[in-house]
């Protein structure tokens, strides 16, 4: 009998009682696996990006979370793929013919690590510069957003570090395979985030939820650039977005009936508006504050119950949000939109995820703020 016991003991120990858990060998999966793919192809974005990846050494892989990287070669030629430790970076692979603005780049780097570094969680950091203004940043990112469909996993948390990316039309792209995101309206300095003190308490903590993962980087923005006045960050729920695009549709239906178009304009003209550089068109407005300012027209029922909803479903997506309150960007409420004339942009937009899931609102831009 003692010995009939002590069997059963061992193979109870070696397989376990069902934890949840993955991995080889009986171990449970990493908790995170953070996948980071940096535009750092000329020399000011490489000189940025060599500070962010340092930080990112100071804290390392550790046993239950995973910090991978793939930036642009030192030649200027192609990408290279590291394995991040504490201290140091493991060469991984050399892809001469790899560009940071591929998608297909993009989506064979986020599979492979899938693949080969599987985790309970995974972070994606999209981490560039230097675009001229919103529009061209839009254009090109829609482009890599769309190959998320054909990732392996899930995204948990998305971080958009660049300027400017917290529009509905980027979100769209990944509202089904991102959980949340945290993207800036205003303009990124420089510097960025301090990855060090971010993912320290990530690997200090690596139980933390993809939100309170969320929200870390929201308040490590706020503490680096409380003293900046062209900043506004949020955090928002990919799951509350159907709901959104659907009053975002309503709205522009109503829109479109509305005959006066100089009180129309001069709303889009006092909304919260955004650049990257001085000089370029504000066709990017804060979509709460559009809302906001819209009461000052005479709509009917109809719209008014659409702005109402919009508005409610604003505040349900925008899980955090932080901007300088004396700033440029002061009613920013953590969500843009085109608000403008699609006049020789109406073929490129087309090719958005909005116009199918909020048709009306496209309409709207397109019959009646296009060619006014």
């Amino acid at each position: 009998m003692v010995l009939f016991l002590s069997f059963w003991v061992a193979v109870l120990s070696l397989y376990g009682c069902g934890d949840g858990g993955g991995g080889n060998s009986g171990e449970s999966l990493p908790k995170w696996t953070i996948i980071v793919f940096m535009n750092d192809s000329n020399s000011i974005s490489r000189e940025l990006a060599g500070i962010d990846v340092y930080e990112m050494r100071r804290v390392g892989s550790s046993k239950h979370v995973n910090i991978l990287l793939q930036r642009c070669s030192v030649t200027g030629e192609g990408m290279v793929r590291y394995f991040v430790g504490e201290g140091n970076l493991e060469l991984l692979e050399t892809l001469p013919q790899a560009s940071p603005t591929s998608p297909e780049t993009l989506l064979s780097f986020v599979n492979w690590c899938i693949e080969n570094y599987s985790a309970e969680k995974y972070m994606l950091i999209l981490w560039e510069r230097d675009h001229p203004d919103i529009w061209s940043g839009l254009v090109e990112w829609d482009a890599l957003l769309k190959v998320f469909s054909s990732f392996s996993s899930a995204i948990d948390l998305l971080v958009l570090d660049s300027s400017a990316k917290a529009e509905i039309e980027l979100f769209d792209e990944v509202k089904n395979e991102v959980s949340f995101i945290v993207a800036l309206q205003g303009v990124m300095p420089d510097d960025g985030f301090d990855y060090e003190k971010v993912f320290q308490k990530l690997v200090g903590n690596p139980s933390m939820g993809a939100i309170d993962v969320g929200k870390s980087f929201i308040s490590n923005f706020k503490e680096l650039y409380s003293n900046r006045n062209d900043v506004a960050i949020s955090l928002i729920s990919m799951a509350k977005l159907p709901t959104l695009l659907s009053y975002l549709d309503a709205l522009g239906k109503e829109l479109i009936d509305y005959q006066d178009s100089f009180s129309l304009w001069g709303v889009i003209a006092q909304t919260q508006s955004y650049f990257i550089n001085a000089g370029e068109p504000l066709n990017f407005r804060d979509l709460y504050d559009f809302c906001e300012k819209l009461k000052d027209l005479k709509l009917s029922e109809e719209a008014n119950n659409a702005i109402e909803g919009l508005k409610s479903s604003i505040k349900d997506a925008v899980l955090s949000e932080w901007h300088a309150d004396d700033g440029v960007f002061s009613s920013s409420r953590g969500i843009s939109a085109y608000i403008s004339s699609l006049s020789g942009k109406e073929e490129t937009y087309g090719g958005f995820a909005i116009v199918n899931d909020a048709q009306n609102w496209y309409d709207f831009l397109k019959e009646r703020l296009t060619g006014l």
